[in-house]
């Protein structure tokens, strides 16, 4: 029922005003009604009365009491006590003489989200609506739902609103039958003395807010007050569950201009005296919340339903978890705050940890408003290297995607937020799992970010384990270089410090050797190292692929350029990041190294590098995407010195001893032992990956001077085919690590190309290839370097391209190179650190050069015994006694030593003690006038004059040759007898003599034959030498002018 208190005549209608009925569900117990008698109504004569319309039920009572009638009170007390006899006598939260002072402070904010009855703290009146879900989310969790019969309205408590800004809700029209003219609206007021009078704020128009929204009225100054309460009133509606409406999510308040937001969520992360919140604008608003269960979040936070403090993801302390499981959105909300210049916010976040990827927006974006929360932005937008507005930044967005830890989060507020009312969020677009919050800090930042390492609270460093020191500073040395082959299975190792959307495989195809780390997941794909001290560091180096030519379906081609890859560095543990290399989507289609000098300001004691692809935004959000083009990355160096070492020596063989110092990388190897017959460890490379990759062997970049030698073992294919060389080795060399492009350590010097540059008429040579042709067994490689390989930074590798199967497999060992030893070793030891030689069994002194056998000093050879005499000859390739050259007549008769072999020709003789030795003597035929099958030669080739047979004579048991006579096919056609002069700087002990044919077309082309070799001694010694010396000199010196001669 209602009563009706009416006037004589009728109140006119300036503003929105209820015709004064007193309904039933309003004033169910004693409430004062206070009217302002309008002017029309006053005369001499004027009577009033209350009355009760018929049929009314018996039990539909009433009752008035306490009426005045009059002017006595000014300001009819407020609206906050009654008047006698002129004066005010008021309410008991009410004093003065016009009852306008609260005996307690009023709340200045009013919050409620409606997840549970509303409370008398709150609202002063509620009636029509009760709290429903029946509206689904209005904001979240449950709202409060009108539909009421009769009256609905919403008053709230009475509040001291001098610092508030302005009111905020969440409203929706029609969760059962929508209202269907415009004065069933719902009108937004507010009442400066108690609710006699009401100012409309605003009109929510019915005919919008069919989903829910987002309304924000801004105070005016009018209601700016102490003692102002605010109601949402709907005049007319269409009766039970029609034009229904529904609020949630109130929240009246303003920005704090001091206040900083610290909240460790009850954790101890301060002690206890230290951890009041710092702003205190929570007035009595929450008082109800102490009696629950699960802590609920603190008075920093505006709205957040969703969220509890508990533990998650192995926190030590509550923190707080926000999410549910239904896919709808969910936020947590700060408080307005007036941040100053400097401010950071701070806050460590995980996201899902470990649940099951699926491609979902399950991300949380964190965003500031400056607006009360009408727009939002991300705190740290992506900034790519092509965005106009930002101004060459490279930037992140401050978005989280599940992930399998925690993250710490540190953004230093940009200034134009400074002296702005800014309030911040946490927004998960569609929940179906729960994240974490943990430590967050806004407020003045602390001394270097804790570098990283550490949570500020209050302008204080709290370090990680690790950690210490005011800036945090990590207790153990940092490593000074990285390493990464992706070799693993399952975890990273500690050399990352974040891994996302990436693991390990061959997706996008082999880049170097083995497993790559592949990126094709949906959410974040990136690769953060973690901080390495680079003071020393000079590069950083991998190799990388961003889809591929052929387009495969896990990898496929990228279209644009936000689908290339950065690389960037932060030198102040992740809070600020510097761009160091765009990697451009159209030229790493297929694999591309990048050897990058690292800047001088990267040079840090506590530098991270990061590899990332961008973010897809849709419509202002990061979002996940599987359609970016996937890509992977293989064999990171990160290292190199400024000054490089001068030396390097390995010989695989130290259990424990790092062999990764000397080399970049080494792929396809593994680290064994036997090999080919070799007891020592070695490296090896199977050849059984049929992956169309590189075997190699790379140094480290190196200081090699004038003078250096390279010294090591190798062996090519010890089961393959002698005559097989289209999958050797070779060694090169680079100077400058930018370039791609290798040139052969040395490159061949034979008669044809003795103008070349780096070759010398008396030294022939072949150019340092290794193939089964001449490493078929373990061979000891001296090679004194050229001038040309000298630098400060000189790398050398040994490359076999696309090797193929395992005959073609081939290992490495004792690599050194640096200052020659003595006499190179005289070709019989090693060298080791220091220059010192260690001499193979049977060879002594500093430099080998020391028999423990007595050396033979004469060879007289005819070849008549039907095989090679061991004792003169040391190696015999592509030839043996035979008689495929016929008689070499007149000079000699029967059989000779005879080459026809496929690819190595030559004859080498056993060391020889040569002091005694005059001459060497022997019958030469090369082909035959006859042109026979067995014995013919090519005459008019390009490269005739390198099918001559050389001698050749080493001192230092074959690590150089050199010279004594050239003999051309032209000369050889018919054999000839020849006499040499033994020269002066072979007469010495331990020399060998060689016959070598460079180059020929194979079995069966450019034979040769060689009969009659004799070392001649001289006969009587004193006087021979000195006449032999002088001849000898005089025959090499007329030798060397006939040869220049020839070649002018």
């Amino acid at each position: 029922g209602f009563l009706s208190a009416r006037f004589g005549t009728s109140p006119d209608c300036a503003s929105y005003t209820l015709q004064r009925i007193l309904v039933s569900d309003t004033y169910n117990k004693w409430g004062r009604v206070t009217l302002s008698i309008p002017s029309n109504a006053r005369s001499p004569a004027t009577r009033f009365r209350w009355f009760q319309q018929a049929p009314f039920d018996k039990q539909q009572t009433w009752a008035l009491d306490n009426l005045y009638i009059g002017d006595g009170c000014p300001d009819m007390c407020s609206g906050h006590g009654r008047c006698q006899q002129s004066s005010c006598v008021c309410d008991p939260e009410w004093e003065g003489e016009y009852c306008d002072e609260p005996v307690l402070p009023l709340p200045s904010q009013l919050k409620d989200s409606f997840s549970r009855a509303p409370s008398l703290s709150h609202w002063h009146v509620l009636t029509g609506g009760k709290l429903s879900s029946v509206c689904g989310a209005v904001a979240s969790g449950a709202a409060l739902h009108f539909s009421g019969s009769c009256t609905r309205q919403l008053v709230t408590v009475d509040l001291n609103l001098t610092n508030a800004e302005f009111i905020q809700f969440y409203f929706m029209y029609g969760c059962m039958i929508p209202p269907s003219n415009r004065n069933q609206g719902v009108l937004l007021e507010y009442s400066l003395n108690g609710g006699i009078n009401w100012h409309l704020l605003t009109e929510i128009f019915y005919d919008l807010y069919t989903k829910p929204g987002f309304v924000n009225v801004l105070l005016p100054p009018a209601a700016r007050q102490e003692g102002v309460r605010v109601r949402w009133w709907q005049p007319q509606h269409e009766g039970a569950d029609r034009s229904d409406w529904a609020l949630d999510n109130v929240l009246i308040a303003g920005s704090d201009p001091r206040a900083q937001i610290s909240d460790t969520f009850g954790g101890v992360a301060l002690p206890n005296h230290e951890r009041a919140p710092a702003d205190e604008t929570s007035g009595r608003v929450s008082q109800l919340n102490e009696q629950e269960e699960t802590p609920i979040v603190s008075d920093h936070w505006l709205f957040s339903e969703d969220c509890s403090v508990q533990r998650f993801c192995n926190s030590p302390d509550g923190v707080m978890v926000c999410g549910n499981a239904d896919g709808r959105e969910v936020y947590a909300v700060t408080h307005d705050i007036v941040p100053d210049k400097g401010w950071v916010m701070q806050f460590k976040i995980a996201v899902g940890c470990n649940v099951p990827d699926r491609p979902a927006d399950r991300q949380i974006h964190v965003q500031y408003s400056v607006d009360f929360g009408v727009t939002w932005k991300y705190l740290v937008p992506q900034c790519l290297p092509a965005d106009p507005r930002c101004g060459g930044q490279v930037s992140q967005p401050s978005v989280f995607f599940p992930a399998e830890s925690w993250k710490r989060a540190v953004y230093p507020l940009p200034d134009s937020l400074a002296e702005t009312a800014v309030r911040f969020r946490f927004y998960q677009q569609h929940s179906d799992i729960q994240w974490g919050v943990e430590n967050l800090y806004i407020g003045p930042l602390c001394d270097g970010h804790c570098g990283g390492h550490g949570d500020c609270l209050d302008q204080r460093c709290i370090c990680d384990p690790g950690f210490t020191g005011p800036n945090c500073y990590a207790s153990t040395a940092l490593k000074a270089s990285l390493k990464e082959r992706f070799d693993w299975e399952g975890g990273a190792g500690p050399q990352w410090q974040v891994l996302e959307g990436g693991k390990p495989c061959t997706d996008c195809g082999v880049l170097v050797e083995g497993t790559a780390l592949y990126f094709g997941g949906a959410d974040a794909r990136q690769a953060v190292t973690a901080d390495l001290d680079l003071r020393g560091a000079k590069f950083v180096e991998y190799w990388a692929r961003i889809g591929s030519d052929d387009n495969m379906t896990m990898c496929h081609r990228p279209t644009c350029r936000k689908e290339g890859v950065l690389l960037d560095y932060s030198t102040d543990g992740g809070v600020s990041w510097t761009l160091l290399h765009e990697m451009d989507y159209l030229k790493y289609v297929s694999v591309r190294r990048d050897y990058i000098v690292l800047p001088e300001v990267a040079l840090t004691n506590a530098t991270r590098l990061r590899w990332w692809q961008p973010f897809t935004v849709s419509s202002g959000l990061a979002t996940p995407s599987l359609e970016r083009a996937q890509w992977a990355i293989d064999n990171i160096l990160v290292g190199g010195s400024d000054i490089n070492p001068s030396t390097l020596l390995d010989t695989f063989d130290d259990e424990g001893v790092s062999h990764e110092e000397s080399w970049s990388f080494y792929p396809n190897a593994v680290r064994t032992a036997g090999f080919c017959g070799n007891p020592s460890f070695h490296l090896y490379w199977p050849n059984k990956n049929q992956d169309r990759t590189h075997n190699i062997l790379a140094t480290r970049e190196l200081i090699v001077q004038p003078g250096y030698i390279l010294q090591f073992k190798i062996v090519v294919g010890c089961e393959a085919d002698t005559c097989e060389d289209h999958h050797s080795v070779l060694l090169q060399y680079r100077k400058d690590a930018r370039s791609d492009s290798w040139q052969l350590v040395q490159s061949e010097c034979l008669p044809s190309s003795v103008n070349n540059v780096g070759c010398s008429p008396f030294q022939f040579h072949e150019s340092t290839i290794y193939s089964p042709v001449n490493s078929s067994t373990w061979t000891r490689v001296t090679v004194q370097l050229p001038d040309h390989v000298s630098s400060g930074a000189t790398q050398f590798r040994w490359i076999q391209k696309e090797g193929t199967g395992e005959r073609h497999s081939w290992a490495v060992d004792n690599v050194y190179i640096g200052e020659a030893c003595p006499g190179l070793c005289s070709g019989h030891g090693y060298c080791t650190s220091g220059a010192v030689c260690i001499c193979d069994e049977g060879y002594h002194g500093d430099d080998c050069s020391l028999s423990s056998t007595e050396l033979p000093s004469s060879i007289k050879d005819n070849f008549e015994s039907g095989a090679v005499s061991p004792e003169s000859w040391q190696l015999i390739h592509g030839g043996g006694v035979g008689s495929g050259c016929g008689q070499l007549s007149p000079h000699a008769h029967g059989d000779s030593l005879y080459f026809s072999g496929c690819k190595l020709r030559q004859a080498v003789t056993k060391p020889l003690d040569l002091t005694r030795a005059s001459k060497i003597m022997f019958v030469l035929q090369i082909g035959s006038v006859a042109q026979t099958d067995s014995c013919n030669i090519a005459l008019d080739q390009a490269d005739t004059v390198d099918r001559a047979v050389l001698l050749q004579y080493s001192v230092n048991n074959g690590v150089s040759w050199h010279v004594i006579a050239q003999h051309q096919p032209k000369d050889f056609i018919k054999a000839q007898r020849v006499s040499y002069n033994i020269p002066l700087e072979a007469r010495d002990k331990g020399v060998m003599l060689r016959w070598w044919q460079p180059r020929h077309d194979g079995a069966g082309h450019d034979q040769w034959a060689l009969d009659h070799v004799e070392v001649v001694l001289t006969r009587k010694q004193n006087y021979m030498m000195s006449f032999a010396r002088q001849t000898g000199m005089r025959h090499y010196y007329s030798r060397k002018r006939r040869a220049l001669q020839q070649r002018a």
